[in-house]
């Protein structure tokens, strides 16, 4: 692996614009983050402008968090190597953990300086039992997918594979009552998702929870929209199935 640590400064910009798999290393501690992206200098570019920005960051692994809340945040105190320039025919940047480039780095970290990983490691298969058959891509585990990520998902509000229909969850059944957390005139696959991310999120919301919710949903829909849609919604996967109410009544001028 390269130790040809650059300080992370704006001159990034005058790297060539093409792929790479990169390692940031935080000075102070030596620790490290693994990535890959199409764009390096467009890459760096933007953890300087996480590292520097006065907003707390979103989406940062839990490690790396942590060491914000001991030692701040600021892009002076990182440096940047590149490790491989080389594409990967199948390269995709928004890839599970599994199939991205990182993931070797990642092991190797895991093996020989777990305290110095940045990168959460959460999801990162680590080795296959003897006699096990790899799942299909996209295939789901036993627990399968809450339907508020469930309906994430297909809605688009953030990556991961689209199934045909909601795989099944193990997860508590939630006795609350679902509130409305948004206008009347988005679909109901919407309504409902909104609705879910009322805490406590980590619950399933029961079968007469979705109905009631599509209940109060139907009855502020135009009343030729009501003879066209079943008079019962209890899943996620019924709420994707229903028209969205501004199409059908454009097809109805």
């Amino acid at each position: 692996m390269t130790t040809k640590y650059t300080p992370l400064t704006r001159q990034v910009t005058a790297l060539h614009a093409s792929y790479a798999l990169y390692v940031l290393r935080h000075e102070p501690t030596k620790a490290m983050f693994f990535g890959s992206t199409d764009n390096l200098p467009q890459r760096l570019m933007n953890w300087i402008y996480l590292l520097d920005a006065e907003k707390e960051p979103v989406q940062v692994p839990t490690n790396m968090r942590k060491l914000f809340g001991v030692h701040g945040r600021h892009a002076i105190d990182w440096t940047y190597a590149i490790v491989d320039r080389q594409r990967p025919p199948q390269y995709r940047p928004r890839a599970p953990a599994d199939d991205r480039p990182e993931r070797a780095c990642i092991l190797w970290m895991l093996a020989n300086a777990p305290l110095l990983l940045l990168n959460d490691p959460k999801g990162l298969r680590r080795g296959r039992p003897k006699g096990v058959t790899p799942r299909a891509r996209g295939e789901w585990g036993p627990r399968g997918i809450s339907p508020i990520k469930y309906l994430g998902i297909m809605l688009g509000v953030y990556q991961g594979y689209k199934w045909s229909k909601q795989p099944p969850c193990a997860r508590p059944i939630d006795p609350r009552t679902l509130e409305p957390q948004t206008p009347d005139d988005v679909p109901f696959a919407t309504y409902l998702y909104r609705a879910m991310r009322k805490p406590p999120t980590h619950l399933n919301p029961s079968a007469a929870a979705i109905d009631e919710l599509y209940q109060k949903w139907l009855a502020a829909q135009p009343a030729g929209y009501r003879e066209t849609v079943p008079g019962t919604i209890t899943t996620a996967q019924g709420a994707l199935e229903l028209p969205d109410p501004s199409v059908w009544m454009k097809a109805q001028t």
